[in-house]
C-alpha cells in the first residue's frame, strides 16, 4: 500500500496509510503523544474558543482568580482566591472548577489532587504553558494544551480528555477546527522535541543561573518558590514599571515579557500579582525558550548589571 511521509523525514509518525487523512495522522501522533485515544483529543483554533467550549460544557465551574482572563470571562462560577504564591487557598463544595497547572505567570505548581480530593470536584486544567515543557501530564480530567508551548503554531489548541471522549457539537467542532497544515505541524513540532526530561534539566538548570543572577540585585523581587515550571521566571525591580523595564532590556538585546501574561497590552498591570496580593510596580516575565543554549545564559548575566543600573538612574 502506499505510503505518505511528511518533511525531511525525522518525525517517524508521518508514515501512514494513503487512506489516512492529514488531519488523522497528525491526531493520532498527539493522542499517542499524550498517552490518550484519538476520540479523546480535540483541535481547536485559538484558545478563546476553547474556554468559551469548556465554559458551556461544565457550567457555573469555580475558577482560580489567576487564570488567564479569557477564562474568568468565560466562567461564572464561584471565584477561586488564592496565596500568596498563586496557589488555590479556598476548597468549597463546587462540582467543577478551573484551574492552570501552573501559575501562568511565575510558573508556581497547583496542588491540583489535593483540591479533587478535598472537594470530589472535576478538574478543567491549563496546561498551556505545562504540556511539551515537563514529561509527565499535569493532574486532571480535562487538558488544555497550546502547540506553541512546544514550538508548533500558537493559534493550534487541543481540548484533552483523560477518561472519555468530548462531547462537542460536530458542526462547532468542525468550524472550530485548525487547518491541516497547522496541525501537521503541531504534531511534527511535539515529536521532535526529543527527550523532554532531558530538555527540562537543561532549562532548569539555566533559570537557576538566572534566578541566582537576579537575586544578587536588592532591588529585584522574584515571584513565586522552587515548586515551578523550569521556563517561567517572574520579578519586579523595585519601583520600575514594567514598560520601561521591558524597553530597557529590549534595548540590551533581551527580550522579555511585562504586565500580565494574557493582556493585549504589555503596559496592562498583572491581574495574577494581584490576586496573589503582591505589590508590585510592574513585574517582568522571562520564559526560557526550548533553544535555548548556555551562551544566551552567559548573555544574560552579562548584560543584567548594566540594565539594572540604567533602570536604576531612572528613579
Amino acid at each position: 500500500m502506499l505510503s505518505l511521509s511528511w518533511n525531511d523525514g525525522k518525525s517517524r509518525h508521518f508514515e501512514a496509510a494513503a487512506s489516512q487523512t492529514a488531519r488523522e495522522i497528525a491526531i493520532d501522533t498527539l493522542a499517542k503523544g499524550f498517552g490518550v485515544k484519538a476520540n479523546q483529543i480535540v483541535p481547536i483554533h485559538r484558545l478563546g474558543n476553547v474556554f468559551e467550549i469548556l465554559a458551556e460544557l461544565y457550567p457555573d465551574s469555580a475558577v482560580s482568580s489567576v487564570s488567564r482572563k479569557g477564562a474568568l470571562q468565560s466562567f461564572t462560577g464561584t471565584k477561586l482566591t488564592v496565596d500568596n504564591v498563586g496557589r488555590i487557598n479556598q476548597f468549597t463544595g463546587y462540582k467543577s472548577f478551573f484551574a492552570p497547572a501552573a501559575n501562568q505567570e511565575t510558573g508556581v505548581i497547583e496542588n491540583l489532587e489535593q483540591i479533587s480530593s478535598k472537594t470530589g470536584a472535576l478538574a478543567i486544567v491549563d496546561a498551556t504553558e505545562w504540556i511539551g515543557r515537563t514529561k509527565n501530564l499535569p493532574a486532571g480530567e480535562i487538558l488544555i494544551a497550546k502547540a506553541s508551548s512546544w514550538a508548533g503554531p500558537n493559534s493550534v489548541c487541543f481540548i484533552i480528555s483523560k477518561d472519555q471522549s468530548i462531547e462537542i457539537d460536530a458542526r462547532k467542532r468542525a468550524q472550530l477546527m485548525p487547518d491541516d497544515f497547522a496541525l501537521l505541524w503541531a504534531a511534527s513540532a511535539f515529536e521532535n522535541l526529543g527527550d523532554i526530561s532531558e530538555t527540562e534539566e537543561r532549562i532548569r538548570g539555566f533559570s537557576i543561573e538566572i534566578c541566582g543572577a537576579l537575586a544578587s540585585f536588592n532591588q529585584i523581587t522574584i515571584h513565586g518558590d522552587k515548586h515551578a515550571l523550569p521556563h517561567l521566571i517572574s520579578f519586579d525591580i523595585k519601583n520600575v514599571d514594567s514598560e520601561t523595564a521591558a524597553l530597557t532590556f529590549d534595548k540590551f538585546a533581551i527580550a522579555v515579557g511585562s504586565g500580565s501574561a494574557c493582556a493585549v497590552s504589555n503596559s496592562q498591570s498583572s491581574h495574577v500579582l494581584e490576586a496573589m496580593g503582591v505589590a508590585s510596580a510592574g513585574n517582568v516575565r522571562l520564559s526560557i525558550p526550548l533553544d535555548f543554549e548556555q551562551k544566551d545564559v552567559d548573555f544574560f548575566v552579562e548584560k543584567l548589571p548594566a540594565i539594572v543600573a540604567e533602570l536604576s538612574q531612572t528613579l
